[in-house]
């Protein structure tokens, strides 16, 4: 693995973690599933072990903090825009009040059909996110969070 700055390190092991919160140390087919649903994708299986495929050097159909790390910084991820930043918030935001909270994200988290997520998980997701640290993600929280991502 190359020589990270600590905040790099820091971030990527903050996303490795929210994705593999018991520590097992890897990333299978179900975690990932999770994870993309939560953020609002819709991936088959098929898709999702086309990713692991992608990312997984050591062909353990897991993908390992190393891995992801590579992985984040080899990609070439599309900008995207203000209105697709603006409309994935809405999408959280469902009373319309311009905050994402547990209770608004609950619901979305609780979508996907592998895992549901506790409470305690949906604010360790929103803490990420929540600059200021009052248990809520603005709309410029959420749009700062995603584009350093």
């Amino acid at each position: 693995m190359p020589q990270l700055p600590d905040k790099l390190l820091e971030e990527y092991t903050e996303i490795y973690t929210l994705i593999d919160p018991k520590n097992d140390g890897y990333i299978d087919a179900p975690k990932l599933f999770k994870a993309l649903h939560t953020v609002g994708f819709e991936p088959t299986e098929a898709e999702v072990m086309d990713i692991i495929d992608a990312v997984d050097v050591n062909k353990s159909e897991k993908i390992e903090f190393v891995e992801l790390v590579d992985m984040m910084l080899s990609r070439d991820q599309p900008t995207l825009t203000d209105k697709e930043l603006r409309d994935a918030f809405c999408l959280f935001d469902a009373d319309e009040d311009g905050i994402i909270s547990a209770d608004d994200a609950k619901p979305i988290f609780s979508r996907q059909e592998i895992v549901t997520f506790s409470y305690k998980e949906i604010n360790d997701i929103i803490a990420v996110a929540d600059y200021n640290k009052d248990g809520l993600v603005t709309m410029e929280d959420f749009i700062t969070a995603v584009k350093r991502v």
